[in-house]
């Protein structure tokens, strides 16, 4: 069993987060916005970590790196494999692949689109760590990637088991959920989700069952969205999500 604690650091609504086995005391770190903040909120918790996972090189995901391995110097750097802009050397980490972490495991998930190397994070089968793959309704602007790769890691995410936690490096649910009311205005869960927030704030995780019925980008396939992007009915799912990300970056 693991146990998870969230962690707001720095200006752009970053999440980082650490996991714990409760079984072996194991301790994973994911992602860094700031490493100096890290190390106080695990010192002041007692706390010494195995492991750092890095979703992609983003300075907002490792910054602070090199004090943070200066201080927990035995917690192994866990990374992208491909990905040569991390600045230290840890261990580079394959599409699909499985470590031991603790008394469970890891499977990591590569989505080409934000960046040409971003892993996303699979503990216990049932909590998925995305880093800025995907977002609460929403997803990460294409930086490295292309429409093509976008509608790749959509629709790789959607297809995997609706049970299964999603946990974000930053928290925009606000504003995506804003874009998805206005690609999808009759959508009641969308409106559902919007009072939530308004009322207790924005949630710390998300899951695949619930961004299947908010996230636009789960849902590229839906009459409403299809009419939102396009109304004449000629592009392809791939042109689809394309324009669809372009109109979220204007939004």
């Amino acid at each position: 069993m693991i146990q998870i604690k969230a962690l707001p650091f720095g200006s752009m609504h970053n999440l980082n987060f650490w996991v714990e086995c409760t079984e072996t005391g194991s301790l994973g770190v994911v992602d860094l916005a700031d490493g100096v903040l890290m190390i106080k909120a695990l010192t002041e918790a007692r706390k010494t970590p195995s492991h750092i996972f890095i979703t992609h090189h983003h300075h907002d995901h490792v910054e602070g790196l090199g004090e943070f391995l200066d201080h927990f110097p035995k917690a192994q750097l866990i990374y992208p494999e491909g990905e040569t802009r991390i600045g230290f050397k840890g261990y580079p980490y394959k599409d699909r692949e499985t470590i031991r972490f603790g008394a469970t495991k890891v499977l990591g998930l590569l989505t080409q689109a934000h960046t040409r190397y971003s892993l996303n994070y699979l503990f216990d089968s049932r909590h998925l760590f995305t880093g800025d793959s995907l977002f609460f309704a929403g997803c990460g602007r294409l930086f490295e990637g292309s429409p093509a790769d976008l509608l790749t890691a959509m629709d790789r995410l959607c297809a995997l088991s609706p049970d299964i936690k999603t946990y974000y490096g930053h928290d925009y649910a606000q504003s995506n959920l804003e874009f998805s009311a206005q690609i999808e205005p009759n959508n009641s869960e969308i409106t559902k989700q919007k009072n939530i927030i308004k009322s207790k704030g924005a949630p710390l995780f998300s899951s695949i069952a619930l961004e299947r019925l908010i996230n636009p980008f789960f849902r590229i396939d839906q009459k409403e969205v299809i009419q939102a992007i396009d109304p004449q009915g000629q592009l392809s799912r791939e042109e689809r999500i394309g324009h669809l990300r372009q109109k979220k970056d204007q939004f």
